[in-house]
């Protein structure tokens, strides 16, 4: 397949997006917060003019984390999904890279959310990364949320 992939960390584990799904790659200083918004948007950032709702995808996960220091950097994806554009936060950007084969399945062990963001398992370069879409993490049910 070779499809190219973003390679990333979170909360411990090497995940891939397809990088077809990607805008770009920014670090954020200034967060502004949102108030009444769920607990996993972080807030609004902007972006060459754009507004970008910034969303904390280990909150999404139902991980607890240690919150950020006002003008901490942190990485983030930015995605367009309908007319939003939203900033993923993820704790590591690694590199665009092309996977060796064709995604397999999700085998049980790796939780309950993580199976829900995950639609398969990538062989890369950097080893095996569970390949993320972008849209869970956007729209988030709030059963898990």
């Amino acid at each position: 397949m070779n499809e190219p992939i973003l390679l990333a960390q979170l909360a411990g584990r090497q995940v891939a997006f397809p990088a077809r799904q990607i805008d770009s790659i920014i670090e954020l200083g200034l967060i502004t917060p949102v108030p009444r918004s769920p607990h996993y948007v972080e807030g609004l950032s902007t972006l060459r003019s754009k507004s970008l709702t910034v969303i904390n995808c280990k909150s999404v996960l139902g991980i607890d984390e240690e919150h950020a220091e006002p003008g901490d950097i942190r990485q983030a994806a930015v995605v367009k999904h309908g007319s939003h554009h939203y900033a993923l936060l993820l704790d590591d950007v690694h590199d665009v890279v092309e996977t060796k084969a064709d995604p397999q399945d999700v085998l049980g062990g790796v939780g309950e959310e993580w199976a829900r963001v995950a639609s398969g398992v990538v062989e890369t370069s950097a080893g095996p990364a569970l390949l993320m879409s972008v849209v869970p993490f956007i729209e988030v049910e709030t059963e898990f949320a």
